[in-house]
């Protein structure tokens, strides 16, 4: 049987290097030891809204807790009216930086923000950051500047926090507040590269299974929105490379995967193409004949597409888009893995009903629960339409679906 390799030419793959190399230490701890020549520049980019810039971007909620913390002291004030989160980042010793909501009177918007940068327990008047545009009980404090007193030639960071009300309950959401840009070259040929802090904890390196865990990087055409998760490998023109990005996003670095141990998916023949991620990396696989080879490791599906043509000669094209983490998939270099992808599909009318107000939406989905998008010779099918009536014969209305 002849299975498909990942890419052709995987380990003839090769890096023409750039340049001088960035300078400036990482805010982790030494970076990975990567040869000078292989480092390849990026600058940092300010933004309030890398939602804009990069699909897919993640926004993280932390619990609020009222004052006062043990520990924790805040300026002129004994912490009883504010409102406390810890920010989850690998930069503190502890795994966490304090932060505190303040306000000026007792029924007013929680519109100063501190945050603990040198993890000392004391929020300083030099660690705040007050809201001028706080409106409808809450407020956004935009590109808080995180610095590194470890190292303080470290590339710069900045987070964005924005302060909400809910259903009566106080939510603290953060996200990256910019990214690391530039031009790079792979294979003697130049492309736009960036990374992402996705989970905004402060580093741009992080692997993990779960997807919400991952950062970001693309390597692409300047303009382009899609993404990979940051990994071990990534690819490039549909050649394999080694990535390592500092944990700063100061750089990247490609390399030849060097000896690679693979295991083997196998799909339905009608899988034209399987996206697994994991810890390794996003890899875009082109099956054949039902099978697919995949660098050993542990993976989960992202983005899986069937295609078929029946007998009228139509092209019909299901592509699914995982909902939160589905199952992993340990890949051995011995025996093949199924994953749970492709038919049957599912056809789900889901029902709401609110104060008298019916809500309908028609959905289709894969087993794990996938988005399902159907399309026939390219292009998006009709909304199907729905009838209701009664059993008296009384009410008889068809209604028609919208696209979203």
């Amino acid at each position: 049987m002849k299975r498909a390799r990942l890419w052709s030419l995987m380990l003839c793959g090769a890096i023409a290097a750039v340049g001088a190399c960035a300078s400036g230490g990482a805010l982790l701890g030494p970076r990975a030891q990567v040869p000078e020549e292989l480092r390849q520049p990026l600058e940092y980019v300010q933004s309030s809204q890398p939602h804009a810039f990069v699909r897919g971007l993640r926004t993280k909620s932390l619990e609020l807790r009222p004052g006062p913390v043990d520990g924790v002291t805040l300026p002129d004030s004994d912490g009883s009216d504010a409102l406390f989160a810890k920010w989850p980042t690998p930069l503190a010793p502890e795994g966490f930086l304090w932060v505190a909501l303040t306000r000026q009177t007792k029924d007013g918007v929680y519109n100063t923000l501190s945050l603990d940068a040198d993890g000392n327990g004391v929020l300083d008047d030099n660690e705040t950051v007050t809201d001028g545009s706080a409106n409808g009980g809450g407020a956004r404090f935009e590109r808080v500047p995180v610095t590194s007193h470890e190292q303080r030639d470290a590339a710069p960071y900045e987070i964005t926090f924005r302060y909400a009300r809910r259903d009566g309950e106080s939510l603290l959401y953060v996200w990256a507040g910019g990214w690391h840009e530039g031009t790079i070259t792979v294979d003697g040929k130049e492309k736009f590269c960036a990374v992402v802090d996705n989970n905004a904890n402060g580093r741009f390196d992080d692997r993990s299974i779960d997807f919400a865990e991952c950062d970001l990087i693309q390597i692409a055409e300047r303009g382009a929105r899609d993404v990979c998760l940051v990994g071990e490998f990534i690819q490039v023109d549909e050649i394999l490379y080694r990535l390592t990005v500092a944990p700063d996003g100061s750089y990247v670095a490609l390399d030849s995967p060097g000896r690679v141990r693979f295991g083997a998916l196998r799909v339905p023949e009608e899988i034209t193409e399987i996206i697994v991620a994991g810890e390794n990396g996003m890899l875009d696989l082109k099956p054949e004949e039902g099978v697919a080879e995949v660098p050993v490791g542990s993976y989960r599906v992202y983005q899986w597409i069937a295609e078929r043509t029946d007998d009228n000669g139509d092209a019909w094209r299901l592509k699914a888009h995982s909902m939160g983490n589905p199952e992993i998939l340990e890949v051995t270099a011995s025996g093949e893995i199924r994953p749970n992808v492709g038919a049957p599909i599912t056809s789900t009318l889901n029902v709401r009903s609110r104060d008298g107000v019916y809500r309908m939406s028609h959905v289709l989905q894969g087993q794990p629960g996938e988005r399902i998008q159907l399309t026939r010779n390219g292009a998006a099918l009709m909304p199907p339409k729905i009838c209701i009536c009664n059993a008296a014969g009384s009410y008889d209305r068809t209604f028609a679906f919208r696209r979203g």
